[in-house]
């Protein structure tokens, strides 16, 4: 029987507009899509929705984001460079089923059916259930996710000079410096225990395409060649993606001419860590040498264009990358502009906030789009949302509503794809569907909720601000001051 909706309007993520087209999708599939008129003669005992002033697209993937509820910054974590952010994560206190179930619902409301999550633990002791139950809380606000445990082995706070920087403190300083330093929280091989115990008990989640687990060294500077080397081994064995930060800010640029005398991507090179199976998130401090070196080791990447911004760390190069050939697909990460975690948004900003100004630097809307799709799918794997509305494929698309979109004028030169990346948001949004299933309907979760999450979310932070101790901002002054100085070592 399945369901078919008849719409004004169906983009099938292939840059293909379709007027008058409508989808038959019946359990997690598309049975069928094609002119309305058709569908209604071959499937007549279809269930019909007609919404004439509907325009379907495929559900967007973030591919790149932590699923913490709010931003740092309603922990009282002030947006600031990432070497003075992070040293204040402490403060950030989450109950992670509702944390995941909360931002996974504010991903649906704008049109997220997959998300990449990367795991920042509130105990390393329960790492394995707070995995689960990111994963439970993902589920059940209706999307797909791609799930990262964390894994670090080095350079903890400071990225190198430890023993130096730590003759500069004061001895109550020192103390709590070395306090915060966890370098290494867990071994190598207890890392891969933990990863075959997950897909172990998500082994049905994973082969009904809901849920995908991802080997995660969180960053080059924050991981040991070993670390890296083992990864490769470890994913190419197993037929997994591979997923890290990497060169988000000038220090760890700096960092890798230091540790190298050269960057980190040529030494991750000499590894032999690059390849298909690798997708690297920010990427801001490429060089030109680097970008080739992606390009034709078939790297993914991902660009979060807010985060950059709100955290200082730069803007990243993505008309080069483009030029490139790379793929490079968009992920909120967390810290969205207006920490409403509203991917329509975030495309928009990917759009207009190129790295080279002027007539060079124009990004047009249609690579935009294959960043949302086609590049999204080869960061995130195409196990999960195929990124695409054709027959057979996983029947995740949204629904946005036209006379929204439209406004008061909107001239028909314009297409369908410019004008959701001009005026998108959630509040365009008229539903979501999820494998089949209605996550999002006029601004409302389908999951009955979200006032619950939001409780739990505000109850428990409160909570734990009241046990907590803020940061030591004598430590983290001395901390800017160290990479302060190298940066006016670089320029001298």
């Amino acid at each position: 029987m399945g369901e078919l909706i008849c719409a004004g309007w169906l983009l099938d993520g292939t840059g293909e507009q379709h007027k008058d087209w409508g989808i038959l999708f019946q359990g997690q599939q598309v049975r069928d899509v094609g002119p309305a008129t058709e569908l209604l003669q071959t499937y007549p005992d279809s269930k019909v929705r007609e919404e004439p002033g509907w325009v379907i697209a495929p559900g967007y993937l973030d591919a790149h984001d932590h699923g913490r509820a709010l931003s740092p910054f309603w922990f009282g974590v002030k947006d600031c460079p990432l070497e003075l952010w992070i040293p204040r994560l402490g403060q950030v206190a989450v109950p992670v089923y509702e944390a995941a179930l909360y931002d996974g619902i504010q991903l649906a409301k704008s049109g997220v059916t997959t998300v990449v999550h990367c795991h920042n633990p509130m105990n390393i002791a329960k790492m394995k259930e707070e995995l689960l139950d990111t994963v439970r809380g993902y589920l059940d606000a209706g999307v797909r996710v791609a799930l990262c445990p964390p894994y670090t082995d080095q350079n903890s706070l400071i990225y190198t000079g430890r023993e130096e920087f730590s003759q500069t403190l004061e001895p109550d300083c020192a103390e709590v410096f070395s306090r915060m330093i966890q370098d290494e929280p867990m071994t190598l091989q207890e890392y891969f225990t933990l990863v075959e115990e997950l897909k172990q008990e998500l082994a049905e989640e994973i082969q009904q395409k809901r849920v995908d687990v991802q080997l995660h060294p969180v960053g080059g500077q924050w991981c040991s060649d070993q670390a890296l080397c083992e990864m490769r081994d470890y994913a190419r064995k197993h037929g997994m993606r591979i997923h890290m930060h990497l060169l988000e800010t000038k220090y760890q640029r700096i960092y890798s001419e230091k540790r190298w005398g050269k960057t980190m991507v040529s030494h991750m090179e000499d590894l032999g860590v690059l390849g298909p199976w690798l997708t690297i998130a920010h990427g801001i401090w490429l060089t030109a040498k680097d970008r080739r070196l992606l390009r034709d080791k078939r790297v993914k990447t991902v660009t979060n264009p807010s985060s950059n911004l709100r955290l200082g760390s730069g803007i990243f190069p993505l008309r080069e990358m483009l030029d490139e050939r790379i793929p490079c697909a968009v992920g909120l990460d967390g810290c969205s502009l207006d920490d409403d975690q509203d991917y329509g948004r975030e495309l928009r900003l990917a759009l207009h906030n190129p790295a080279i100004p002027g007539i060079r630097g124009q990004i047009t809307p249609r690579e935009i789009w294959n960043m949302a799709y086609q590049a999204g799918v080869q960061a995130v794997g195409s196990r999960l949302s195929p990124g695409r509305l054709q027959k057979g494929d996983l029947a995740d698309f949204i629904c946005f509503d036209g006379k929204v979109l439209d406004g008061p004028y909107a001239s028909e030169s314009l297409t369908w794809e410019e004008k959701i990346l001009q005026r998108g948001s959630r509040m365009s949004v008229a539903a979501v569907y999820c494998g089949g299933k209605l996550i999002v309907e006029r601004g409302k979760s389908c999951s009955g909720k979200e006032d619950q999450a939001a409780k739990r979310v505000g109850q428990f932070a409160q909570e734990k601000a009241k046990q907590g101790q803020p940061a030591n901002e004598k430590l983290i002054h001395k901390i800017a001051r160290f990479y302060t100085e190298w940066e006016e070592e670089q320029e001298r």
